[in-house]
């Protein structure tokens, strides 16, 4: 992070105090389409450095598609280790089809919480093009079924889920990327 990055971050967190949960965000921190490769050490020192200025939350993101299971669980790991005191967050795409592989390798390396949404819509910016334009998050629902398929409980309604998920898509008006909302919730589940 630059140095203004830094001061500015240090202004939010003065003027949030202690009202409103901050959450840092390294946004390529698995692999950049402009730079390629990221180094571990980078992203765990910019970690550091959110909790130097008083964010205890810090999300890593996947935001174009790089990480891959044994990368993402290192990463992880390491950032847990090196910097306990950060509730660490899993922000990732499915852009190559491995968004739930790499949340299982997440929840595997102890990660507790995810971002995610309805279909998976998000991405880009539209002036940016990378991945093919297929840069979408992690459908929650989705990701929530296996979860919960797991044995995991969430405490999310899954019909409800997929409910939102439905009305998503014809607000949108269009067919969004949730494989739950197509094929239905596990047998058991419903």
């Amino acid at each position: 992070m630059c140095s203004s990055d830094l001061a500015r971050i240090a202004e939010m967190v003065q003027v949030a105090g202690n009202r409103f949960r901050l959450i840092g965000v390294v946004s390529v921190a698995f692999g950049c389409p402009f730079e390629g490769a990221v180094d571990p050490g980078v992203v765990t020192a910019d970690v550091r450095r959110f909790l130097e200025l008083g964010v205890k939350h810090v999300a890593l993101g996947d935001t174009t598609g790089h990480g891959t299971p044994r990368s993402i669980a290192a990463l992880f790991r390491r950032v847990m280790t090196e910097v306990p005191q950060v509730t660490a967050i899993a922000h990732l795409h499915d852009t190559r089809g491995t968004g739930l592989a790499n949340c299982v390798a997440a929840f595997d390396a102890g990660v507790r919480h995810f971002d995610s949404s309805f279909g998976g819509v998000g991405g880009h910016p539209a002036q940016v093009k990378y991945g093919g334009g297929y840069t979408g998050n992690v459908c929650t629902e989705d990701l929530v079924c296996l979860l919960e398929a797991e044995g995991l409980r969430t405490g999310i309604d899954l019909g409800g889920l997929i409910d939102t998920a439905t009305l998503c898509e014809q607000m949108l008006g269009r067919t969004l990327h949730g494989r739950v909302t197509r094929s239905g919730l596990l047998p058991g589940l419903a």
